[in-house]
């Protein structure tokens, strides 16, 4: 074997003397696939992978996502041969995605975080090898394969992403709509007091009232008590206008 190969055998030997629970490799390019490529990394070094029971193969490259039964070698599976499918060399029957640890070596390539899906092969020959699969002409969906390890259970779970949209640009200034003005006289013979308390503003508190009199002048605050005398009842009008608000 070519001598990175044999680099990679070693650390998964390494691994299994130092009783590290689970093996898993990363590697850019799958080798089984239902996609468009073709065995890249070579049948010899699959092989190796799977005839160490190497628990889990991670790899990109295809935009979409397969993940195989678990794959070994065995009696009835002497190799894997690229391009070509043994129900032989399945150990799985893979009924409710639960699978024995050390049966054989399971292939996932998630190629689903932003590049265009493509299309799936459900009638490549290797086909036989997948238990599940989304690409662009089967369920495309978006996300990424989120793996979680403990001591004794090695667990995979394709995670949607959530679809969310947002916007850059210049701070925009909230509408300011007018307040509305109320009052509430209250009247004592000659005398009259106003409230203007009930004055409102869809955008916030009264910022400031002033009332108006019979001599126009603004008068400040939100009660007002104008006095005006025999004379008042004549000259100011009725009803008063309200306060004005801000």
């Amino acid at each position: 074997m070519h001598p990175r190969c044999d680099w990679t055998a070693a650390a998964i030997d390494g691994a299994r003397t130092a009783g590290v629970p689970w093996v898993v490799v990363g590697m850019h390019k799958p080798c089984l696939s239902m996609g468009a490529y073709n065995c890249d990394p070579g049948a010899a070094f699959i092989n190796m992978l799977i005839d160490k029971r190497v628990d889990l193969v991670l790899s990109g490259h295809e935009h979409l996502y397969q993940r195989s039964h678990q794959i070994a070698t065995s009696g009835a599976c002497t190799a894997i041969v690229p391009g070509s499918y043994s129900a032989g060399c399945v150990a799985d029957s893979d009924s409710d995605s639960t699978m024995t640890t050390e049966a054989g070596t399971v292939f996932a390539g998630a190629g689903t975080g932003g590049t265009p899906f493509r299309d799936i092969n459900t009638s490549d020959t290797e086909a036989g090898y997948f238990a599940a699969f989304s690409a662009l002409n089967a369920n495309p969906t978006w996300g990424s394969l989120d793996v979680a390890a403990t001591a004794t259970q090695l667990t995979a779970n394709f995670a949607r992403a959530a679809e969310g949209n947002f916007t850059l640009g210049p701070p925009t200034t909230p509408n300011n709509h007018p307040p509305t003005a109320a009052f509430t006289p209250t009247c004592s013979a000659s005398s009259c007091s106003f409230t203007g308390v009930a004055s409102s503003d869809s955008d916030g508190p009264i910022a400031s009232y002033a009332w108006i009199s019979v001599t126009r002048t603004p008068a400040p605050g939100a009660s007002a008590c104008p006095r005006g005398g025999p004379a008042w009842p004549i000259s100011m009008p009725w009803p008063p206008p309200p306060p004005i608000v801000t």
